[in-house]
């Protein structure tokens, strides 16, 4: 087993925290084992098999979850594990998804409405009309209705890029999150 596999069940062993040495020693042998499988029967390299396992942080909280749950006696370190399992699960729940999901969704109107307010500012202005409300200003100059137009369509293409990418983010990390809540 290379570096790149040995630091990535390292990390693993570091976020499975409080959960006990035995069982750690466990999910780790089973790992390797698994990381075996992988290289010698599908001949996947390094790379392929951590984006199969995903985040050492997501793949660590599903076993924590699992750890959590197979016994109903209350003790302050189950009470540490479910704290600790909790937050790393809730901070993507909480934080991550609603905010690329706004942030996509935000990003493609103002893609759509930025070039749609170009176009109507430069036929206005070839009627002769000056609409106040819609002004293309940089560095506090007016822009013409011309390279107002440019413009707008190189940020509107800048500004739906940055939408897709937030949503493909978004979109990756609850495939991970699924494929790790599913693994076992």
């Amino acid at each position: 087993m290379d570096k790149i596999l040995e630091k990535y069940l390292a990390d693993i062993q570091k976020y499975l925290g409080a959960m006990p040495t035995s069982e750690k020693i466990d999910i780790i042998s089973e790992l390797k084992s698994q990381i075996i499988e992988m290289q010698s029967e599908k001949a996947m390299t390094s790379e392929q098999i951590i984006k199969h396992l995903g985040s050492p942080k997501i793949l660590a909280s599903s076993y924590l979850g699992e750890n959590i749950v197979k016994d109903d006696r209350f003790t302050l370190k189950k009470l540490m594990q479910i704290v600790s399992y909790w937050g790393l699960t809730s901070f993507g729940i909480l934080v991550v998804i609603p905010c690329l999901a706004i942030i996509s969704i935000v990003f493609v109107g103002c893609g759509i409405f930025v070039p749609l307010a170009a176009i109507f500012y430069l036929i206005t202005s070839f009627f002769g009309y000056k609409v106040p409300f819609v002004q293309f200003r940089y560095f506090g100059e007016t822009l013409s209705p011309v390279s107002s137009f440019f413009i707008s369509i190189a940020m509107s293409v800048v500004l739906v890029a940055v939408a897709i990418i937030c949503w493909k983010g978004m979109m990756s990390y609850i495939r991970a999150v699924n494929r790790k809540a599913s693994f076992k």
